[in-house]
């Protein structure tokens, strides 16, 4: 990857706060954390510092409140070289999340979306130029809709590809699939899309999301990604590590993904740089602090037998 791709992101900018418990919640239950630390975040928030820090020019559109944790975000992402575009929404406040996470290293989050819920299409006017001249445009599902559906048709306009990342879970009509290049659901969210039960096979989760007729990356954490080309199955094994903490692994998976394929690589070779990428950042605690670099991944790599 000797290219540094421009990438184009819009998502959720916010305040994150980690808390470490031994289980989590049953009905009723107060758990008392044995860790606090807090940190800017967000889906799109950490898939831009991810494509930064892993070699790609990245170009953040985002909204925040007139607040402190806007005025933070700001000052991170400059710091770590991501070009920001930040709608300040008067009147409201940045988006907020708590983050539990267990003695396995699982997680559980719970967003307060706040300013992100105000981006607006009009928003989307002054970005057009830069997702234009973009190698790929990467998209989440945590600001509104009608603004995922007016980023798409801007990419397809300019015949720009799109990764969608459809997380959180939500309900995806054709025009947004039909815009899609690439889709990105981890196994929960893949079942979702299709209405499947959590209790079915993967085999039967790949046949029905072959029927969507896409390009499917599903992302399954420890267990690898597997890759749906029309009637093409690719696996992309698991890799062997030790995890720390999950949280904000799919975000490094898909900021690595973007960044491999606007580079040249294939689809398989992006997936395979992607899944080790991942699977080195749940090495480490939190999200930002394990945001690795490309040097990192290339190293993890080599270390485990590959080619970077």
């Amino acid at each position: 990857m000797n290219k540094k791709p421009k990438i184009a992101i819009i998502g959720l900018s916010g305040e994150s706060v980690f808390m470490k418990v031994d289980h989590f919640h049953r009905l009723g239950e107060t758990l008392v954390s044995r860790d606090f630390h807090s940190e800017p975040g967000g889906k799109g928030f950490n898939q831009a510092v991810a494509v930064s820090r892993l070699g790609g020019k990245a170009h953040f559109l985002s909204a925040v409140g007139d607040d402190g944790y806007g005025i933070a975000c700001e000052r991170y992402l400059c710091d770590q070289g991501v070009i920001p575009h930040l709608k300040v929404k008067s009147g409201h406040k940045t988006a907020y999340a708590v983050i539990l996470t267990d003695k396995q290293g699982e997680n559980r989050v719970t967003v307060f979306p706040g300013a992100s819920s105000e981006l607006k299409t009009p928003d989307l006017d002054d970005f057009e130029d830069v997702i234009a001249d973009s190698s790929i445009l990467l998209l989440q599902l945590e600001v509104p809709i009608p603004v995922v559906k007016q980023a798409i048709r801007l990419a397809n306009r300019h015949r720009v590809p799109v990764i969608l990342n459809p997380a959180p879970a939500k309900p995806l009509d054709r025009e947004v699939l039909d815009g899609v290049t690439i889709l990105t659901p981890n196994e929960s969210e893949a079942l979702s899309i299709c209405a499947l039960t959590t209790h079915e096979r993967l085999s039967r989760l790949i046949e029905s999301l072959q029927v969507l007729n896409k390009t499917i990356i599903v992302t399954r954490g420890k267990n690898g990604a597997v890759i749906i080309e029309k009637n093409k199955i690719t696996t992309i094994p698991g890799l062997d590590v030790d995890c720390l903490d999950s949280t904000g692994a799919g975000d490094v998976f898909n900021g690595a993904l973007a960044v491999s394929w606007a580079s040249g690589r294939t689809l398989v070779e992006a997936a395979r740089f992607a899944n080790a990428a991942a699977a080195l950042s749940v090495t480490k605690e939190h999200v930002m602090d394990a945001l690795p670099t490309r040097a990192e991944v290339e190293e993890f790599i080599r270390k485990m037998g590959g080619e970077a």
